[in-house]
Order: structure tokens, then sequence, then C-alpha cells
């Protein structure tokens, strides 16, 4: 879904690629933020809708399924609207999206303070289990800022290297690697899982 004028596109495999206005003119500022929200949140659900109703009121193929991006939400609110059935998905990490739905209860306990910054000596505590040792116990760490306040990209590039020379840095990588490589092979929880969105999807 992009936000550009209203045109449609077909690709050589088939994929249709439709655009939506985004409810800004074209010489309007788009690194505006809250404008541009505030643009979005009021023209794109009704266009949204606007399309798919075309789409299905045509001879051709139906959409059955809206799967957006876990921050346009809305677009969920219109295929449900719709009676049509919805995915979001989350490009980024899974403990990204964890993370976020923390928020309450990180502020509650501390961890991010009233004015959102995060508190350095409570965070560690998010990740006990973590491979990495404690931050007291990481001088090597520690960057020494030549009193001008800006670090060498000398001294960064030596830092990168002792902590990826580290053997038990480097094993628990290797784990993880495996592990996430077995998940999405054949017969993987992943791979079993994406399966079985697809036939709720077709179904």
């Amino acid at each position: 879904m992009n936000a550009v004028a209203d045109e449609t596109h077909r690709g050589d495999d088939q994929l249709h690629l439709v655009s939506i206005p985004d409810g800004l003119e074209p010489w309007e500022d788009r690194n505006e933020l809250g404008q541009l929200c505030e643009a979005i949140y009021r023209v794109m659900p009704g266009k949204l809708e606007e399309l798919i109703e075309k789409i299905n009121g045509g001879e051709g193929d139906k959409i059955t399924c809206v799967i957006a991006d876990f921050s346009i939400g809305w677009a969920l609110e219109v295929a449900g609207k719709m009676n049509i059935k919805s995915v979001a998905f989350f490009p980024a990490a899974a403990a990204v999206l964890a993370l976020n739905f923390s928020i309450p209860q990180l502020i509650q306990e501390g961890i991010i303070n009233s004015d959102g910054t995060v508190s350095k000596g409570q965070v560690i505590h998010l990740a006990p289990n973590m491979p990495i040792m404690k931050i007291e116990d990481m001088p090597w760490l520690c960057f020494d800022k030549n009193k001008s306040g800006i670090i060498p990209k000398g001294e960064i590039k030596n830092k990168v290297e002792q902590l990826l020379g580290d053997e038990n840095y480097r094993a628990r990588a290797s784990k993880l690697k495996e592990m996430a490589m077995t998940n999405v092979e054949e017969g993987g929880q992943s791979n079993k899982i994406f399966k079985n969105l697809i036939e709720w999807i077709k179904s």
C-alpha cells in the first residue's frame, strides 16, 4: 500500500500493486509527522474500503484477507468492518514487539522513567538470562572519549573485534543461528506456523 496517486500496476508474476492517497497534497511536507498521521487516519481508511469494494464488486479475484503492518492497525479495522479476515505482521524482531507491549509494566517498575528515558541501573534486569556478562563485569567495553567527546573509529573497531573474538559469545551466536535455521526448515516450528497461517487464509 503506497501513499501516492491512485493507480494500479501489474508485474509479470501477477502481483497487483495498488496505491491509495495519504490525504496530503504533493507539495505538502510529509516529514511533518503530526500532519501526516492526521491525514492518514482521516483519508486512508475510507480509500482502502472504497478500493476493496471496487475490487470485490468486479469479476476478477476477490480480496478475502487483509495482511497489514502492525503500525497501520486501522487497515485491520477496515477489514473487520467489511467482514474480511485480517492478519497483522510485525517486520521487526519479536523482542521489540514484546517490549512495546510491556511499556506500561516497565514504567510501573521504574525501568522506563516518566520522561520516557531508560533507567540504566534497571534495564539489565530485562534479560537476566542473556549470555553476555553484566554491565559491571565488562569494563573492557567502556570507551575513552579523547576529551573531545568523540569516540575514535579505531577504538570502536577494536572493541567490536574483542566482542566477536569472545569464544562464549561466538558459541551462543552459533547456537542461536542453528535454532533459527531449524525452525524455518521443513518440519520446523516456524515453518509449521507459517503453513497453518496460509491454510487459514485460504479457508
